[in-house]
């Protein structure tokens, strides 16, 4: 997988809606499909122990990727 800007992602073998109603690991149950999380841009990992400071909050606006999957051998 490629991306420009680069990008995170995540794959999860269950839905948005499992993981949302899941109060407990073992309540999530496989769908028999897996969701692909594509992360354009990131805010605030911590580091501190208040606010995330303004310099690493995501301003109003459009935010565009553009990726490609390839299979692979």
């Amino acid at each position: 997988m490629s991306g420009d800007p680069e990008f995170g992602f995540s794959i999860w073998p269950y839905s948005a809606e499992n993981i949302e109603q899941a109060t407990h690991p073992y309540e999530l149950e496989p769908q028999g499909f897996y969701t692909l999380n594509l992360h354009a841009t990131q805010t605030g990992l911590g580091g501190t122990l208040s606010n995330i400071l303004d310099k690493y909050l995501l301003g109003p606006g459009t935010y565009s990727l553009d990726f490609r999957i390839t299979p692979s051998n």
